[in-house]
């Protein structure tokens, strides 16, 4: 796919701007190309990783699902699925029917769920955000199948890099070195509290 060059800049937590390249096959924040097929899941998280005078900066991601949504529904070019922020709560911003431009070359077919965190293996999931990423998958479930082996992380499906201090880094690794796979796909395969 070739990008469209007149993408825009676009802030993440009002300090790292990125050049946003717009791909052919969604190019539209909350109202992509219409779809029925759903196969995979992606999870990212808000923050992830720039160069800053030769150093590896992660903004932290401030703010509430409130903050991200806002930004991601006025966004040109980048959609997503679902928000979720550090206190648990859930928005939604692209709909479900409708292919959002969340992870370069794989956003046919899957939905986004952005956690607002830093994504940088060190700060901490809390429960709050994790047990309403359970839930919030366990419902899209009900609606499509999808695979646990379909439920990925940003960095294992987007391979791209940056040049930051000399050195060769990889661009996306959220949603993080310490995200909680193995609670998150035991609870998946497991039977919630409301089934018999």
């Amino acid at each position: 796919m070739v990008p469209d060059r007149r993408a825009p800049i676009w802030c993440v937590a009002g300090a790292i701007c990125v050049q946003l390249a717009c791909y052919s096959e969604s190019c539209a924040a909350t109202s992509g190309a219409l779809r029925t097929e759903v196969h995979a899941i992606i999870i990212h998280t808000i923050s992830g990783p720039s160069c800053v005078d030769g150093h590896v900066v992660y903004s932290g991601a401030p703010g509430d699902t409130a903050r991200w949504k806002k930004c991601f529904d006025q966004d040109p070019v980048l959609g997503i699925h679902y928000i979720i922020d550090r206190m648990g709560n859930v928005a939604s911003s692209t709909p479900e029917n409708r292919t959002a431009n969340h992870a370069q070359g794989n956003n046919v077919g899957t939905l986004g769920i952005e956690l607002v965190h830093s994504g940088d293996g060190k700060e901490a999931f809390g429960d709050a955000q994790i047990d309403a990423l359970i839930n919030l998958i366990r419902s899209i479930r009900t609606r499509y199948d999808i695979a646990i082996e379909n439920i990925k992380s940003h960095a294992e499906v987007d391979k791209r890099t940056l040049q930051c201090g000399g050195q060769t880094e990889k661009a996306r690794l959220d949603p993080g070195a310490n995200f909680p796979w193995s609670k998150l796909r035991k609870a998946l395969t497991s039977r919630s509290p409301s089934e018999p």
